[in-house]
């Protein structure tokens, strides 16, 4: 029987003081959390007027700052609005409603909850109050993820690992025919650069090869203590070629903020390296980018946040929806797979990676490290 099949009608025998006890106790014990709010749905409504224990421990807020309070202040800016909508619509209507929701902790850390509302009626069928039972399931749904992500990389390593060997024979061959050619056409301007050309496009395609097996492999991290600022620095001086010429402002904003992290210093430059070509790629001159820092807190743990903010057009919501998938790219030339990597880096050390937009002022990519790397 769902809490919308309860009805607080006269015609029911009253429980004793014992029952509620008991009702009560049995509520407290379970592990799902529980909230009761009432029944208006308008802001500054509802309010909340009865948690238990494991809503306490799943948001981080102690019962006395909940009781009175509205659900909303749950809410966060990955709080997914359309949902809210849907959800406020089919409780407008009477009906219950189950979903899975982004919402925010005393801390402002995320969580995934799952949770079902059901209404409770009086006597006059009128709906006096909402019963929410909730569960986090970030770190289910984060299992799911990864096993998931596993199973499409082994397909991918696999499907790569014979394509490779089957096409290894037919760019060799490629490549004797087109040094034959170069030794043909030396006085032929015309001809050699098509021959360029071939090779440009050959050389693209040897780097395809490499990036997808090397996104295939297993990531194996060495985490040691270092300084991010430092990383950043020295990744941008590694893009000196790709800079070469253009009018740009490089800022690193370290404020007072503790710089050292326990991360893999390789698997961070190639993390940075990716976020940073993109910015360059993305903006027209002069170019801007912006690194700052701050302290913050991750699954309730210390955490670094490192965010890099460009000066280009910015990320549409399909872009934004999909920039870490396996070969999506906005770029003519790309494999679509640097974001895809940045995101099996970071998710690696235990981190959190996610982007940010609004067209006006360019595009923020946001990774959330945490101090210590989870074993």
């Amino acid at each position: 029987m769902s809490f919308s099949d309860y009805d607080n009608t006269a015609a029911c025998p009253q429980p004793g003081d014992d029952i509620l006890r008991l009702i009560k106790a049995a509520v407290e014990h379970v592990s799902h959390s529980v909230v009761i709010t009432t029944a208006e749905l308008d802001a500054p409504g509802p309010h909340i007027v009865y948690v238990t224990p494991a809503f306490t421990r799943m948001t981080g807020y102690a019962r006395d700052e909940l009781i009175g309070k509205t659900p909303r202040m749950l809410q966060g800016p990955n709080t997914d609005r359309n949902l809210l909508a849907r959800m406020r619509k089919q409780l407008t209507e009477g009906q219950s409603f189950g979903c899975e929701l982004i919402n925010y902790r005393k801390d402002r850390s995320e969580y995934l909850v799952e949770l079902t509302l059901d209404p409770v009626r009086d006597s006059s069928h009128r709906i006096t109050h909402w019963i929410a039972v909730q569960q986090d399931v970030t770190e289910r749904r984060r299992a799911e993820e990864t096993l998931a992500q596993a199973e499409r990389l082994a397909s991918i390593g696999a499907a790569m690992a014979g394509l490779s060997h089957e096409s290894r024979n037919a760019l060799q061959r490629i490549q004797a025919s087109l040094d034959e050619l170069e030794e043909l056409g030396a006085d032929r301007p015309e001809l050699m650069t098509h021959i360029d050309g071939i090779r440009h496009s050959q050389d693209d395609l040897f780097q395809l090869y490499e990036e997808v097996r090397e996104f295939a492999a297993p990531v194996r991290l060495e985490p040691r203590t270092c300084y991010l600022d430092n990383i950043v620095n020295d990744t941008w001086a590694t893009l000196a070629i790709k800079r070469e010429g253009r009018t740009i402002w490089f800022r690193v904003h370290g404020g007072n903020v503790d710089l050292q992290c326990e991360v893999d210093e390789f698997a961070m430059r190639q993390t940075l390296r990716n976020i940073l070509e993109n910015a360059l790629a993305a903006c027209a001159d002069p170019v801007e980018i912006d690194v700052s820092f701050a302290e913050v807190s991750l699954d309730g743990k210390p955490a670094l946040r490192i965010s890099l903010r460009d000066n280009g057009p910015g990320l549409n919501e399909e872009q934004k929806r999909r920039i870490f998938d396996e070969f999506y790219t906005t770029k003519p030339e790309g494999t679509g797979l640097g974001m895809a990597i940045v995101r099996r880096f970071i998710e690696a050390h235990g981190g959190r990676v996610t982007v940010a937009s609004d067209f006006r002022s360019g595009a923020e990519v946001i990774v959330t490290l945490p101090r210590v790397r989870r074993r």
